[in-house]
């Protein structure tokens, strides 16, 4: 029997809600005989559950892809985010740099973790504080460099040489996504036509926006059908992405 046991601080139990129902539809999905039980006291929440030996695999995949998605996406970013000082710079664009920042060595991130989460009881606050603090130990010294090197980075031509290199090395996601714009609404789909993403037009540069879009869902090649102003307004990034960027006139999207 695989028992196990995620512990996180009560005021941030919603970072594991995606754990929380992959371990869910793992039981349901195989009609497998299982337990599923929470708690919490007033310092923290407990999610625990039991499974037949032969879901071990799965199991220990869903943790660590879980565990390693809150910890790049959400306290490596707001570690980025507070400690980068880039004021001169449109915060749009300050923000894709962070997230390329952040998706640039993920796989180096979710490889270190996996050789580290070897517990049937997991702390994650603990676990991140103790057993990844060489991984923050390693954020600070890009931050420092970042910070020191500032002047040159916010100069134009270097800011987008350097977020093109970051871009380049980003793990792909996706082979293809196609972008819809229309006057109201952004719609990223998958080639399986699975919406990816969806939103309404940001008040933001669009640019900066796209920029940041791409970088969260990376892909080969991207096809994005706009209006004319639009495509005119996105030029930039065939500057950052090389290649992958493919325009085309925009149809009606619902």
């Amino acid at each position: 029997m695989v028992e196990k046991s995620i512990i996180i601080e009560r005021e941030q139990a919603k970072l594991i809600n995606n754990l929380k129902t992959s371990i869910v539809k793992l039981g349901v999905k195989n009609k497998a005989k299982h337990v599923v039980c929470d708690y919490c006291d007033e310092v923290y929440y407990y999610f625990s559950f039991a499974f037949l030996d032969k879901y071990k695999d799965e199991i220990d995949k869903i943790i660590l892809e879980e565990l390693s998605n809150i910890y790049i996406y959400n306290h490596k970013f707001n570690y980025f985010n507070k400690n980068i000082k880039f004021d001169q710079i449109d915060d749009t664009y300050r923000m894709a740099f962070i997230k390329a920042l952040v998706h640039f060595d993920k796989i180096q991130d979710r490889e270190f973790i996996k050789y580290e989460l070897k517990y049937d009881n997991i702390n994650v606050n603990s676990f991140y504080k103790f057993k990844l603090k060489c991984l923050e130990e390693r954020w600070e010294e890009i931050v420092i460099m970042t910070n020191e090197n500032s002047a040159y980075l916010l100069s134009t031509s270097s800011f987008l040489e350097l977020l093109k290199f970051l871009v380049k090395n980003i793990e792909v996601s996706f082979d293809i996504l196609n972008v819809y714009l229309d006057n109201k609404k952004i719609k990223v789909i998958n080639q399986e036509n699975d919406i990816v993403f969806e939103c309404s037009i940001p008040k933001e540069k669009l640019s900066a926006f796209f920029i940041q879009i791409l970088i969260e869902y990376s892909a080969k090649e991207v096809n994005i059908y706009a209006n004319y102003n639009q495509r005119k307004s996105l030029a930039i990034l065939n500057k950052i992405f090389d290649n992958k960027i493919n325009f085309f006139a925009s149809p009606i999207i619902n």
